[in-house]
């Protein structure tokens, strides 16, 4: 899961495992992403950036990378849940989604 919000937006709450890479670091941390073609689930707020992300991830070569219908915004009216404990990683071992 790959968190493309605010340092800020990501405190607030993230979908557990997510990692936080802000939408205008992305492309100077490609580093972390798993391998071309992991499964990698993106999101934002609303959806709107992280479908940005997702087709720029797309033309990079990335060939399994969604993204989430309507953020955390329809996460948490889902009443699905949130963490505010942040997920490190090292650069490569972001884990990819299953299924």
């Amino acid at each position: 899961m790959l968190d493309v919000r605010s340092p800020d937006e990501y405190a607030e709450g993230h979908i557990e495992g997510a990692v936080n890479v802000p939408i205008e670091t992305v492309a100077d941390n490609l580093a972390m992403l798993p391998a071309l073609d992991a499964n990698i689930v993106v999101y934002c707020g609303s959806g709107h950036r992280s479908a940005i992300i997702m087709e720029v991830l797309n033309l990079l070569g990335y060939t399994n990378v969604r993204s989430l219908l309507g953020g955390t915004k329809a996460w948490m009216a889902s009443e699905l849940p949130v963490t505010d404990v942040p997920a490190t990683v090292e650069p490569g071992t972001m884990p990819a989604v299953s299924g």
